[in-house]
């Protein structure tokens, strides 16, 4: 007797949870590269837009003027008025620079040193980073900018303001 009320326990128990061969998508299990950088990019949107160019030409400081602004989808940028020669070193921060995504620098040594119009790799963390160096041979206003269509692996490049 005891054996048919187990059996019978164990069946409504199945019935229950759904016990039965349900074939499974797995397509709707796994999200895809796309879900996955669109969920990162809203998770750290807040962040990016809270970015700063900072370097020897800011001393360092968190300046209004320097607060990066949407240029692009998924590009943002900066200007600052340069003199010809000069060295400059410089990087992308938040103020909370504690946080993910909060100080972007280079992401390898042979991309420290920029030159104009040249994309290089940059890596975007909550440590500080290797600052990129700048040295214009014009005096002129240029324009730093940090793109973010690959979030993993942002590109950073100069441009002349015209």
């Amino acid at each position: 007797m005891k054996l048919i009320h187990l059996f019978v326990l164990f069946i409504t128990i199945c019935l229950l949870a759904g016990c039965g061969s349900t074939p499974t998508n797995p397509q709707a299990q796994t999200k895809t590269v796309l879900q996955i950088n669109a969920d990162k990019r809203a998770a750290y949107a807040k962040r990016i837009k809270q970015l700063y160019l900072r370097g020897t030409f800011t001393r360092w400081g968190y300046d209004e003027q320097f607060k990066l602004i949407k240029v692009g989808q998924y590009s943002y940028a900066a200007a600052a008025q340069l003199s010809k020669n000069k060295h400059y070193e410089f990087m992308f921060s938040a103020k909370d620079a504690s946080r993910a995504y909060a100080n972007c620098g280079y992401l390898q040594a042979k991309d420290q040193l920029m030159t104009l119009n040249k994309k290089v790799k940059a890596s975007c963390t909550d440590v500080v980073l290797q600052n990129f160096t700048f040295s214009p041979t014009q005096s002129a206003t240029y324009e730093f900018f940090i793109d973010f269509a690959n979030i993993d692996i942002p590109r950073v490049y100069i441009q002349k303001a015209f």
